[in-house]
């Protein structure tokens, strides 16, 4: 019965951790999504940077594109993660992977905030 409610406990938590993670994903998914319209809209406002028929317009199709990919990338490494963690809790690296993780997360978001701030 121990074993049971250990292998339950192990669950509920790499569950938590899951959800957690994939709502980080979706935060730096949004916030690269801001920052690729932003880029956008900045070529469309200098008509040397941008390809003839560049419009206002042409964003909103950009904006749709880039949910639609932002949100294919999103689920694949949602669907990863699961057994991604999974794994490192058998091998009991599972805080290394949580940490490769954060940062790698926290730097693409400092990126992407740090370039809207110097474009701005």
């Amino acid at each position: 019965m121990s074993q049971r409610m250990q292998n339950l406990f192990e669950g509920v938590g790499l569950f938590g951790l899951w959800v957690i993670l994939a709502a980080l994903l979706a935060l730096v998914a949004f916030q690269m999504h801001a920052t690729l319209i932003f880029l956008g809209l900045k070529a469309v406002q200098y008509p040397a940077m941008h390809e003839v028929g560049w419009n206002t317009h042409t964003i909103h199709g950009l904006g749709r594109f880039l949910t639609l990919i932002l949100g294919i990338v999103w689920l694949f490494f949602v669907t990863m993660l699961q057994e991604s963690l999974r794994d490192a809790l058998r091998e009991k690296k599972l805080k290394n992977l949580l940490v490769r993780i954060a940062a790698i997360l926290g730097t693409i978001y400092l990126a992407c905030i740090a370039l809207l701030f110097i474009l701005s």
